[in-house]
C-alpha cells in the first residue's frame, strides 16, 4: 500500500531518521495497514479504505520520546502570571534600594518589565473561549530542563564576574596598592552595598526557566 507508506513518510517528515522513529513508522504503517485491510474485506473501496484507516491521524508527535503535548495557552498564561509575581516580589524589594543610582536602574527595570508583564497577562486572561484554551501544542521536557540548569549556570557565572567586577572597581587601587580598604559613612556603604547585590536581582531569570518546566507536567493533555 503505497498511500500509506507516504502518508506514514509524511508524518515524520520533520523527524531525524533515528532508530526510534523507523520503529514509530513500522508500527504505524503496520497498523495502518491492517485497518485498511479490514475495511476492504467489509468490500469497501481500496482509496475510501485508506483514507478511512488515516483519517485521524493528523500527528505523531504525542508517540514520540520528549514530545509532549500542553494545553498552551493555559500554560503561558500561568507562566506569565508567575512571571508577574515574581516581577512584582522584586520591584517592591528593589524600592529602598532606589536612594543609590544603581538602585534605581534596578528599580526601573522591574517597573518596567511588571508594566510588560501585566499588560501580557491580561492579553491572555482576557481570553476564555474553548478554542484558545483548549488549544494544544507540543513542548519538549528535557529542553526544557537542560535550558533551566543552563540558565542557573550562567546566571551564578553572571553574579560571580559582576561581583568581580565591582570589587575591582571599589577596591582595586587600595588592594593593588597596599593600602587599607576604607568606605567613608553609611551612604556609601549603602551605595557598595546596592553595587554588590543588584546583580543578584537577575536570579528572576533562572527562576522563570524553572518555572517553565515544572509547569509543563501541569498542562499536559492526557492522550
Amino acid at each position: 500500500m503505497k498511500e500509506l507508506e507516504r502518508f506514514v513518510e509524511d508524518l515524520f517528515a520533520n523527524y531525524r531518521e533515528t532508530r526510534e522513529i523507523q520503529e514509530l513508522k513500522r508500527e504505524i504503517l503496520s497498523n495502518l495497514e491492517a485497518k485498511a485491510t479490514d475495511y476492504i474485506a467489509e468490500g469497501i473501496p481500496y482509496l475510501e479504505a485508506v483514507h478511512r484507516a488515516t483519517r485521524h491521524m493528523d500527528t505523531v508527535d504525542f508517540l514520540v520520546e520528549d514530545h509532549q503535548p500542553v494545553y498552551v495557552n493555559r500554560y503561558k498564561t500561568d507562566l506569565v502570571q508567575t512571571a508577574l509575581l515574581y516581577l512584582l516580589v522584586g520591584w517592591i524589594l528593589t524600592i529602598p534600594i532606589r536612594m543609590v543610582s544603581t538602585g534605581v536602574w534596578v528599580n526601573n527595570l522591574f517597573t518596567l518589565a511588571v508594566a510588560l508583564c501585566t499588560v501580557a497577562y491580561f492579553l491572555l486572561a482576557s481570553k476564555k473561549d474553548d478554542h484558545f484554551r483548549n488549544a494544544v501544542s507540543i513542548i519538549h521536557p528535557m529542553k526544557l530542563a537542560k535550558r533551566s540548569k543552563a540558565a542557573w549556570v550562567i546566571w551564578a557565572m553572571y553574579v560571580l564576574m559582576m561581583t568581580a567586577y565591582t570589587a575591582a572597581i571599589w577596591f582595586g587601587s587600595d588592594l593593588w596598592f597596599g593600602r587599607p580598604i576604607s568606605i567613608d559613612g553609611p551612604y556609601q556603604f549603602a551605595v557598595a552595598a546596592v553595587d554588590f547585590a543588584a546583580p543578584f536581582a537577575a536570579i528572576v531569570v533562572p527562576l522563570l526557566f524553572q518555572t517553565a518546566h515544572r509547569l509543563a507536567s501541569r498542562y499536559e493533555v492526557n492522550v
